[in-house]
C-alpha cells in the first residue's frame, strides 16, 4: 500500500551563478546516492504538453536556473537531507519541503506512462492494460510510485530485450538459474526475469521508496524475489546479473558486478550513453569480459559481457 502522503524538498537557487551552484548540488546528491530528482516548475494538477521533447519541457520551465525538487515519501530523509544541503550550500540555496497527497503526485505524470512493447513482453500501468495482449506477451503490470521505472526510457527496453535474448536459452542447460537485479527501481527487470523463468533471484535498490515499490509491484504480478536496500547482492555469485543505473555508479561498483557474477556468468548493463561506450569496453576488458552483445536505441547503450574462467 502506497502511503498516502507525499513530500517535496524544493530548492531553489539564489546566487549570481545558478548553473555552476546546481551542477555541484547536483555532483553532492549523486555523492550520497540520491540519483531521482526533478529540474523545473513541476505541477501536478496540469496536464503536461508530452507531444514536446524533454529538452523543451526542460527549458520552458525554466532551464538551468529552475529549481530542483526531490520528491520522498519520508519526510524526515528529506529534513535530514535539507540540514546537509544548508551546510555545503549555505545563502546559495533556499529550501522548502512541501506536502501534498500521493494521488494527486500520481495523476500529475500517468499520462506520460503508456504501456510499451518488446518481442516478450507487454510493460503497462494498472489503469491502461492493452486489450492486444494475449498469450504472444508477457503482461507486465507496473504502478511505479516514486521509483524510477515505467518501461518508457530507453535503457529499461534494451535490458528487457536483453533477458528475453539471453535468459531462454541458458535455461535450456540450467533449470535453476539465479539473477540479481541491481539498482532495480520499480522492479521491472526482476519481474521480467522472473515471468520469463528464472527461479532464483534478489533485487536490490539504495533507494527504500523504490524496494517498497518493487516489492508492491512484485505482488501485483504474481511472483516472488528478494528485495533489500543496498548496493551489490553479496548472496551470489549468480549466472546473471543485471545492472540499469547511470554510467557514474557502474564505474564505482564495476568491480563488485563483476564479483557477483559466476564464472561463464553474465553481466547486463545498461544506463551508458553512446559516449560513454568506449570507456566501459575496456573497463569490461580491464576485468577480463568478453562481449557478447551490445544494443543501442536513441544514444543508449545495453551490453551482454560474459565473465571469463
Amino acid at each position: 500500500m502506497r502511503p498516502e502522503t507525499t513530500y517535496e524538498l524544493k530548492i531553489t537557487f539564489i546566487c549570481e551563478n545558478p548553473t555552476r551552484t546546481k551542477d555541484q548540488l547536483k555532483a553532492f546528491l549523486q555523492e550520497n546516492e540520491i540519483f531521482e530528482f526533478v529540474e523545473g516548475a513541476l505541477d501536478v494538477d496540469i496536464n503536461h504538453d508530452y507531444d514536446s521533447s524533454d529538452i523543451e519541457l526542460f527549458e520552458l520551465s525554466g532551464g538551468n536556473e529552475a529549481p530542483l525538487s526531490i520528491f520522498k515519501y519520508d519526510r524526515d530523509f528529506l529534513s535530514s537531507l535539507r540540514d546537509r544541503l544548508q551546510k555545503s550550500f549555505n545563502n546559495s540555496i533556499k529550501m522548502e519541503i512541501k506536502e501534498l497527497a500521493t494521488t494527486l503526485w500520481t495523476e500529475g505524470w500517468k499520462e506520460s506512462f503508456k504501456p510499451i512493447f518488446t518481442e516478450k513482453f507487454c510493460v503497462h500501468p494498472p489503469w491502461d492494460k492493452p486489450k492486444s495482449i494475449n498469450k504472444n506477451y508477457i503482461s507486465i503490470e507496473i504502478d511505479p510510485g516514486m521509483a524510477f521505472g515505467t518501461g518508457q526510457h530507453e535503457t529499461t527496453q534494451l535490458c528487457l530485450q536483453a533477458i528475453e535474448t539471453v535468459v531462454p536459452p541458458l535455461l535450456t542447460n540450467n533449470a535453476d538459474l539465479t539473477l540479481a537485479d541491481v539498482g532495480c527501481g520499480s522492479g521491472i527487470l526482476a519481474i521480467a526475469a522472473k515471468k520469463i523463468g528464472i527461479n532464483q533471484l534478489v533485487a536490490t535498490d539504495i533507494d527504500l521508496d523504490a524496494v517498497a515499490s518493487a516489492q508492491s509491484n512484485a505482488k501485483v504480478n504474481g511472483v516472488e524475489y528478494h528485495c533489500f536496500k543496498g548496493s551489490t547482492p553479496t548472496t551470489g555469485p549468480f549466472d546473471i546479473v543485471v545492472a540499469n543505473i547511470l554510467a557514474v555508479v557502474i564505474r564505482k561498483i564495476f568491480t563488485d558486478l563483476v564479483s557477483a557474477c559466476k564464472n561463464n556468468g553474465r553481466l547486463i548493463i545498461s544506463g551508458i550513453l553512446s559516449e560513454e561506450a568506449k570507456e566501459l569496453e575496456t573497463i569490461a576488458k580491464n576485468h577480463n569480459l568478453t562481449l557478447e552483445h551490445k544494443s543501442e536505441q536513441n544514444n543508449w547503450c545495453c551490453f551482454v559481457f560474459r565473465r571469463n574462467n
